[in-house]
């Protein structure tokens, strides 16, 4: 029981370090405040934009190749 806790940690563990460097890597940045989650913006890499889907005009993230 113990050992498969372990793995189920681990794992979880794993997977929050790999979804922040990959935010990271797009110039994204998660912060936890409580219940609340903001994503902030790296200036020089990523743009708010609006954009149309359908449609219909939602609000978008350009992300400028490296």
């Amino acid at each position: 029981m113990t050992g498969i806790a372990s793995m189920m940690a681990a794992r979880w563990f794993w997977t929050a370090m790999l979804t922040r460097s990959e935010m990271a890597e797009l110039g994204l940045t998660r912060i936890d405040q409580g219940e609340e989650i903001w994503l902030t913006l790296d200036p020089a890499r990523t743009e708010l934009k609006t954009c149309t889907l359908a449609g219909t005009p939602v609000i978008c993230i350009k992300i400028k190749e490296r």
